[in-house]
């Protein structure tokens, strides 16, 4: 910026900056004589010989203040880290500690020795001596892992067949 250009934006920012201060100064003598004098104190600072304006200094101040009180709440918020994970890394992670309870597993188990065949959750709960409700659980949750998937026929109801994933799963923990 050429010496020119500095004095131009220097002669604007004192009027700007003047013209604020002149309003609030003039209010100030309505509110009592201590507020006003602490007014013209400022005045005088502010107009004072610096290289920068003071009231300019105050603005960038604020502006950072501002800026960084910004910062410090978006930093301060727990981040949401939605990471998917495909079943090879599920896998290798399974055989580091059992993400799969003991009806689940019989659940698996049952699946397999189907042989690819869908079962019904009766015969399910028939082949793993499991009640109903601790099967029905065990289905959910292998289903949201992608294990397995549902089928719904009108005539015969819901089935269970294993996924790709499943059988992977399966083969992987040894289960057949």
């Amino acid at each position: 910026m050429s010496e020119r250009a500095q004095i131009k934006v220097g002669v604007i920012a004192t009027v700007i900056g003047g013209i604020i201060l002149a309003i609030i100064l003039a209010s100030t003598e309505y509110l009592g004589p201590g507020l006003a004098r602490l007014a013209r104190d400022i005045w005088r600072w502010l107009g004072s010989g610096v290289a920068l304006p003071g009231w300019l200094v105050v603005v960038v101040g604020l502006a950072i203040l501002g800026l960084f009180g910004a910062g410090w709440r978006a930093l301060s918020k727990k981040p949401a880290w939605n990471i998917p994970v495909s079943p090879k890394v599920e896998l290798d992670i399974a055989r580091l500690r059992p993400l799969l309870d003991k009806h689940e597993l019989s659940v698996l188990r049952a699946l397999a020795h189907a042989d690819g065949a869908d079962l019904k959750i009766d015969r399910l709960t028939g082949q793993t001596g499991t009640k109903r409700l601790l099967i029905e659980q065990a289905l959910d949750r292998l289903r949201d892992r992608g294990y397995l998937e549902d089928h719904y026929n009108a005539l015969s109801g819901r089935s269970y067949s294993l996924t790709p994933a499943g059988r992977d799963a399966v083969i992987g923990r040894d289960v057949v």
